[in-house]
């Protein structure tokens, strides 16, 4: 997506407010492939304390997602 202040604030916020612990996080911004206008990337490591949980994630990165209109996948780690 665009580069928006305050992204990462508000996934890690959200994270922290499901009890989700990061273990690591990456950010980049490349220039877009047809406007150049800066694509935002945030790439993270993250343990979910329970399994249940995972659904309650998903859902609460969806509406972040949507409110933001950011692209958020989350998948499980190989």
């Amino acid at each position: 997506s665009l580069d928006q202040p305050g992204i990462v604030n508000r996934v890690s916020r959200l994270l922290a407010h499901l009890g989700v612990n990061i273990e690591s996080a990456e950010c980049t911004a490349r220039p877009g492939p047809w406007s150049g206008a800066p694509l935002f990337h945030l790439e993270m490591a993250v343990t979910v304390p329970r399994r249940e949980e995972v659904k309650a994630l998903r859902a609460a990165l969806a509406q972040l997602g949507g409110d933001e209109g950011i692209d958020i996948e989350l998948r499980p780690v190989t």
